[in-house]
C-alpha cells in the first residue's frame, strides 16, 4: 500500500494555477456587463479562492509500505527498495508478514515511523539500530505470537504510543515522551551508562525493566512506574527522584522493585512513602525495597 507526499507536484501546479486564474480574473471582469455588479463581484471572489485553495501546501500523507527486502540478511530499514513503498521508505506503517523477506533488519540512519505492525503470520524479526529511531504514533503492535526484538546501540525514542510486547536490549538510549508507555516489553538496560527515561505523563506500565551495573533508568516530571516490575543488579540505578508522580503528589505505583541496587525515591518526608506497589516481589531485602502486599502504601 502506498501514499506520497506530492510537494514538488503541488508547488509546479500551484504557480501554473496562478497564472491561469490570474488569465481567468482578467477574463471574467471585461466580459461581464456593467449591469449586474453583484454577479460580478460574486465571480471574482469565486475565482480568488479557488486559486487561494490550489496556492495553499497540501497536506502531507503519510507512507505506508510492507516490508519486503529479500535474504540473506540483515537488510536496511532506510533503503526505499527493501519496502512495497518503493522509493520512499514509510513513515506512516511499517508492516511486517510472513512474506519470505528476511527478518533482520538494521536502522544505520536515521529514521521515524509511527506504527510497527506485525501481521499474525510473521516470524520472529529482529531489529538493530545504529542512529536515531523515533516511533511517534500508535507505536508496535503485535499481533503474531512471536515477540519482535530489538537491539538499540544509539538512540530509539517513543514520542507517542507503546513498545508492545518487543524484547529490547539496550546498549545506548530508550526514552519514553509525553503519553508514551512501555507496554509489556521486556527491557535489559544493558550497563556502560546506557540509559532508559521516562518524562512527561509516560508509564512503564505492564513492562519487565533489568538495569545492570552501569546502567540507569530514570523517571522525570509526571512519569510512572505503572505495573512495571523493576530488577536492578548491583552496581544499576533506578532513580524516580525527578518525578512528582501522575497526579503531581510525589506518589507513583511500581509493580515490584527487586535486586541489590539502591533506589532513589521522589523527596517526601519519608522514603517509604512514596511508592504503591501493585504486586509481591520475591526479593523483599530493603536493599531495593521494603514491598509489602500488592497496593499497600508504605
Amino acid at each position: 500500500m502506498r501514499s506520497y507526499r506530492w510537494r514538488s507536484q503541488a508547488t509546479r501546479a500551484a504557480a501554473e494555477a496562478a497564472r491561469r486564474a490570474a488569465v481567468h480574473r482578467t477574463d471574467i471582469a471585461t466580459s461581464l456587463p456593467p449591469a449586474q455588479p453583484g454577479l460580478r463581484a460574486a465571480l471574482l471572489a469565486s475565482v480568488f479562492l479557488g486559486a487561494l485553495a490550489i496556492l495553499t501546501p497540501g497536506v502531507a500523507y503519510a507512507t505506508d509500505g510492507t516490508w519486503i527486502a529479500p535474504p540473506p540478511n540483515p537488510e536496511e530499514w532506510t533503503q526505499g527498495t527493501n519496502w512495497s513503498s518503493s522509493p520512499t521508505v514509510p513513515d506512516g506503517t511499517a508492516t511486517f508478514t510472513n512474506n519470505g523477506a528476511t527478518t533482520s533488519v538494521t536502522i544505520s540512519g536515521s529514521a521515524s515511523i509511527e506504527t510497527i505492525q506485525f501481521t499474525a503470520a510473521a516470524p520472529v524479526y529482529s531489529f538493530t539500530n545504529f542512529n536515531f529511531f523515533t516511533i511517534n504514533g500508535a507505536g508496535i503492535i503485535n499481533n503474531s505470537a512471536s515477540a519482535p526484538t530489538f537491539t538499540n546501540n544509539a538512540f530509539i525514542s517513543f514520542d507517542s504510543g507503546t513498545a508492545g510486547n518487543a524484547a529490547i536490549t539496550n546498549n545506548g538510549a530508550v526514552t519514553f515522551l509525553n503519553a508514551s508507555s512501555a507496554g509489556a516489553s521486556a527491557i535489559i538496560n544493558s550497563g556502560g551508562s546506557s540509559l532508559v527515561a521516562f518524562s512527561n505523563n509516560s508509564s512503564a506500565t505492564d513492562a519487565t525493566i533489568t538495569t545492570n551495573s552501569g546502567a540507569q533508568t530514570l523517571f522525570t516530571t509526571n512519569s510512572n512506574g505503572g505495573n512495571a516490575r523493576f530488577i536492578t543488579n548491583a552496581g544499576g540505578s533506578v532513580d524516580f527522584s525527578g518525578t512528582s508522580g501522575p497526579s503531581g503528589n510525589n506518589q507513583i505505583m511500581a509493580g515490584s522493585i527487586e535486586g541489590a541496587a539502591r533506589i532513589r525515591w521522589p523527596p517526601t518526608s519519608s522514603p517509604w512513602a512514596a511508592i504503591i506497589f501493585r504486586r509481591q516481589s520475591a526479593d523483599r531485602s530493603r536493599t531495593a525495597a521494603d514491598l509489602a502486599a500488592p497496593a499497600r502504601r508504605w
